[in-house]
């Protein structure tokens, strides 16, 4: 059978698999939710809102316990923890702050934490520990819960909290251990982590070093500052798939455009294979934004930014950052400043702090100047 057909009926069976398991997953949310709510006396003709409202309750609950593992697990095997995201909802440890966290940021449906060895640790040691600790914790706190019933009436408030929990974080736990990837065959879920693991298949270098660097600017290292020895093995290696290479250009164009090379990274861009596939959004944005900032080339800008599904750059701060400035460079000063106070509204949302270059670029287009170069750098 030919590799294409293959590779499509693969994408096909692996999106099936994600849908058929998320459908049965929300069914036994609401089923959970709505038992508990019954039980606790609501009125027949609520109980399904009631439900809805319990089953999402539970939900948060079950997803806040299953990245608790994780974060546990890391600290235990002598891994440093990141990011731990319930849904939308960050937080960093290591600087105590909350944030809003992106769509575009990635990462599972529900929530998930970023953790990495130390720069002189290796992957693999404890990686299978990590990965399993989510679905085990559910699994125990299920176990817990189903006990505790065992003495409770399960039609008091208790009872009903306790069962409605424990059949939530039961389904969260198996659910995610059933391996399932994404279209184009990246990691969706624990399971398909730990497949890869107990398969013999490594972690890439390109991911590896990715997320040593986002960690440690989560943690408070500019950009600029990056360390510069991950990113030479970065910048020497030859990522084999399409989402390694989709990472190395990332982590290179935020490299790039933190040390005001601007040129270097639209040129990377523009020859990328990764963003020519029109797969990878974020990539598409920052060559928009580079286009129109160092090329001044506006209508490739804008024609890139009509290609983002508006449910990805809703909340993504380097999109309303390019909207603003082609908004500006066409001379649609209303629009460009609502752009511009957006970016910056987004921003404070994420607990992201803006350096001097992009707040030079959102004052002068918020007053409704011309936008410089700035210091972003020379054309290439």
């Amino acid at each position: 059978m030919p590799s294409n057909i293959l590779d499509t009926l693969r994408k096909f069976i692996f999106r099936t698999t994600r849908r058929v398991v998320g459908l049965v997953v929300l069914v036994i949310l609401l089923v959970a939710g709505i038992s508990a709510v019954k039980a606790l006396g609501a009125p027949s003709q609520s109980s399904v809102l009631f439900g809805m409202v319990a089953g999402f309750a539970f939900l948060m609950a079950g997803i806040f316990v299953h990245e608790l593992g994780h974060a546990i697990a890391a600290i235990a095997v002598g891994w440093r923890v990141h990011l731990i995201v319930v849904l939308r909802i960050g937080y960093r440890p290591r600087r105590r702050k909350f944030q809003l966290v992106s769509r575009m940021v990635g990462g599972d449906f529900g929530g998930f934490v970023l953790v990495a060895p130390p720069l002189d640790g290796g992957w693999e040691k404890g990686r299978a520990t990590i990965f399993a600790a989510g679905s085990l914790v559910n699994l125990l706190a299920a176990l817990v819960c189903y006990t505790a019933i065992l003495w409770v009436d399960p039609g008091t408030t208790l009872g009903a909290l306790l069962g409605g929990f424990a059949l939530t974080t039961l389904v969260l736990g198996i659910s995610n251990l059933i391996p399932s990837w994404g279209q184009s065959g990246v990691r969706a879920n624990d399971g398909a982590t730990l497949y890869e693991i107990f398969t013999g298949k490594h972690m890439s270098l390109a991911m590896q070093v990715a997320t040593w660097l986002w960690g440690s600017s989560l943690d408070g290292i500019a950009v600029r500052d990056w360390n510069p020895d991950l990113l030479r093995r970065l910048e020497a290696d030859e990522a084999a798939g399409e989402e390694d290479r989709a990472v190395r250009d990332h982590v290179l164009v935020s490299y790039y455009e933190g040390r005001r090379e601007t040129g270097r990274a639209l040129s990377l861009l523009e020859n990328s294979e990764a963003e020519k596939s029109g797969k990878h959004p974020a990539l598409t944005i920052e060559k928009a934004f580079l286009a129109a900032l160092v090329r001044r080339d506006v209508d490739l800008a804008a024609q890139l930014l009509d290609t983002i599904p508006s449910r990805l750059h809703q909340s993504y701060f380097p999109y309303w950052r390019a909207q603003s400035l082609v908004y500006a460079l066409q001379g649609q000063t209303k629009l460009a400043r609502s752009a511009a106070r957006r970016a910056r509204r987004l921003a404070k949302t994420h607990g992201d702090e803006l350096d001097d270059d992009d707040e030079s670029l959102l004052c002068a287009v918020e007053s409704g100047k011309a936008p410089p170069l700035l210091g972003y750098s020379q054309p290439a």
